[in-house]
């Protein structure tokens, strides 16, 4: 909608800035969804991978202490200044750019 309206109206125009802004952060949410722990959808995949009986003491310290695990990431992040969710601003970046 974006890659349509914004030509028409022009870029500083609020309604495509506030598609544009829209869209980053749903693209932003989107690879942020995508980490590899529980309750996020990309710990499904994970969890598909440890299926096996022998890994069902990692899976269950996953499941019960994912949520733990990844506010620790983000307050790291945040405190550290690691760029740990850099790469989420370069899949958002990317993605908007490849549908706008």
């Amino acid at each position: 909608l974006y890659g349509l309206l914004s030509p028409s109206l022009g870029s500083e125009n609020l309604l495509s800035l506030t598609l544009w802004f829209l869209g980053h952060i749903n693209f932003a949410l989107m690879a942020f969804n995508l980490i590899p722990l529980p309750p996020l959808d990309g710990s499904k995949a994970v969890l598909a991978i440890f299926a096996a009986p022998k890994y069902e003491q990692m899976r269950r310290f996953l499941e019960t202490q994912g949520s733990n695990l990844l506010l620790l990431l983000i307050f790291l992040d945040i405190a550290l200044n690691i760029g740990v969710f850099s790469w989420i601003s370069w899949i958002s970046n990317t993605l908007f750019s490849i549908f706008s």
